[in-house]
């Protein structure tokens, strides 16, 4: 948006597959400097992921920024590669792209059918013709075949015919010759041998049976399973711009990554200052706050992903996070731009909050009542019904109280590096423009906002260029507040060396003695210092041992964590070192 080629905004949208129920997609932008505004508190709340790559560039070097945050996130991920009915598209390739830059294997499910290609062959290059329209089911063990495009955007209407006929031989119809039969059978044992890699029972039928006599639902099976413990990627393909592909996408979302029930293994509500945890109860509602923003007539909004309970309209909830109590009059579906009001939301699903004042991106809500019987919680995943992932939870007989001080785990946010001073044209304006810098920093955590005590001017700070060009144009474009932008001011970081090439192992240890003889009388200290190196980019962490505490005096712990601090804050080159702990 704002001239840019970037989406930066994560729409969250229902889809219905019948019969299955609710999926809430919030597709995410992978620039860098948006890496926490958008795709790091989405990925926080998902139950899985599909990694979309183009067929003719492969995997892009933003892509990898999100890769991180599905792994950072332990999500269950399925591949689908996109536009294989462009010009250049290479199916083969993309593989090799996804294994080769993300480090993952892949498992083929589909096995394209180009008649472009002079042999059928699926491995070549597309020549731009648009002719995707047959896909081997390497799992069903079919061919699926496309009708000619209707309205964009739409799915195609998909026909599906058996590879092999009674006789055992293959439909020569759909298949050109004996060589691309041979190609779509090496295909499928290939397949089946990397599941059987990760699944001992699939191996064994594998060793009893051949290749095209092994049960289609041991096969999905194994997927499942290996996707939900994340052995693998499985990919299939399609061009989503005429709607082929992307009913076997939907159907392999449904069938192999993990329900909302499933994923609350992972999911556990802390107190950090006492360093405990908790299940999550199953009889009191809890949801955290992914996305904050302020909406013209309804006020502020808030994004939250239920986790366990039921939500209702008219119901007081706690903020365990900042401790305060909040009001929700609304629960607002949410299908992209359009919101309707519905009277409940339960677990798993992703629904907006209308009337919570003090929450921000990343707060956990909570409700010290039990929720009411008749909102009860309905399975959103058929498959998890069956599933032996499915955990089992009962309720906790802790007092309810106990809840206020506990958090799920909220964002990391990374210190900024870029920052900028605004003005307004006119001073009358300078309290509209801090209320508005007000409202974009609760809705974006990684933008700081303050006013220079030399200059007077507002500072703003954030993670890169274009991060701060986009709230630049929302401030001039949707508020319609002319100001004035200084140049940009880089901050750099210094961090600890890694292990190797003449760097000691973490933790290292340093000692240091002061010895000086004042006014005829000696003085003499030692203090040793252990620095450890940690991945992030955040503040270095300044702890103090017990023995330390007890040796010296309130003032001179002060000016020993002190001159630490300073030196810290100052680096070895004049810049503030971050990931680090002493």
């Amino acid at each position: 948006i704002y001239h840019t080629p970037y989406t930066i905004y994560h729409i969250p949208y229902t889809i219905y597959h019948i019969p299955y129920t609710i999926y809430h997609i919030p597709y995410t932008i992978h620039h860098i400097p948006f890496t926490v505004h958008q795709v790091e508190r989405t990925s926080r709340v998902l139950d899985g992921s599909v990694l979309v790559v183009d067929a003719v560039a492969g995997v892009q070097a933003q892509t990898k920024t999100v890769w991180r945050s599905i792994r950072k996130h332990s999500l269950p991920c399925v591949g689908f590669v996109n536009k294989m009915d462009r010009a250049g598209a290479s199916w083969t390739q993309s593989l090799k792209s996804i294994q080769e830059q993300l480090c993952t294997p892949t498992v083929c499910l589909h096995y394209p059918l180009l008649s472009s290609d002079g042999n059928g062959l699926g491995d070549a290059h597309v020549c731009g013709d648009g002719t995707l329209n047959k896909v081997v089911d390497l799992v069903g063990w079919k061919i699926l075949e496309w009708a000619p495009p209707g309205q964009k955007g739409l799915p195609s209407a998909i026909t599906t015919h058996a590879i092999e006929t009674s006789e055992g031989v293959y439909d020569k119809t759909h298949i050109p010759s004996d060589m691309v039969y041979e190609k779509i059978l090496q295909a499928r044992r290939h397949m089946i041998d990397t599941l059987a890699d990760y699944d001992d029972d699939l191996m064994g039928m594998v060793m009893e049976h051949d290749y095209q006599h092994i049960p289609i639902h041991a096969i999905i099976q194994s997927l499942r399973h290996g996707t939900i413990r994340k052995h693998f990627m499985p990919v299939v393909l399609g061009s989503a711009l005429k709607g082929r592909g992307i009913q076997p996408l939907l159907d392999m979302m449904v069938g192999l990554l993990p329900s909302p029930l499933e994923r609350l293994t992972h999911v556990y509500l802390q107190d950090k200052r006492a360093g405990q945890q908790l299940p999550l109860p199953d009889h009191l509602f809890c949801a955290l706050a992914f996305k904050v923003f302020n909406h013209p007539q309804r006020g502020t909004m808030v994004y939250v992903r239920v986790y366990s309970g039921s939500a209702y309209g008219k119901m007081s909830i706690f903020n365990s996070t900042v401790q305060k109590e909040e009001r929700v009059l609304q629960i607002l579906s949410i299908q992209a731009d359009d919101l309707h009001m519905v009277d409940m939301a339960s677990q798993g699903e992703v629904v907006c909050l209308v009337g919570c004042k003090h929450t921000k991106t990343g707060d956990t809500l909570i409700s010290l009542h039990p929720s009411p019987a008749s909102h009860t919680n309905t399975p959103l995943h058929t498959p998890s019904q069956t599933s032996p992932l499915r955990p089992t939870h009962t309720p906790s007989p802790l007092p309810l109280s106990t809840y206020k001080t506990y958090t799920l785990e909220g964002l990391d946010i990374p210190p900024p590096v870029y920052s900028i001073a605004l003005e307004p044209e006119e001073e009358r304006m300078r309290g509209p423009l801090e209320k508005i810098l007000s409202s974009l920093s609760l809705e974006d955590p990684s933008l700081q906002v303050e006013v220079s005590s030399e200059t007077g001017q507002i500072v703003v700070k954030g993670l890169g260029e274009l991060h701060l060009e986009v709230l630049v144009e929302t401030i001039r474009q949707t508020y319609k507040l002319p100001v004035y932008v200084t140049s940009t001011y880089i901050q750099y970081l210094e961090r600890l060396k890694e292990e190797g090439k003449g760097v000691d192992p973490y933790p290292c240890t340093f000692t240091y003695t002061h010895d000086v003889v004042r006014e005829g009388k000696r003085h003499r200290a030692s203090v040793t210092i252990v620095v450890m190196r940690r991945e992030d980019i955040l503040p270095c962490a300044l702890k103090v041992s017990e023995e330390l505490r007890n040796i010296l005096s309130a003032e001179g712990l002060n000016v020993v964590t002190d001159a630490l601090g300073n030196s810290v804050l100052r680096g070895g080159r004049g810049h503030p070192l971050v990931g680090g702990e002493f």
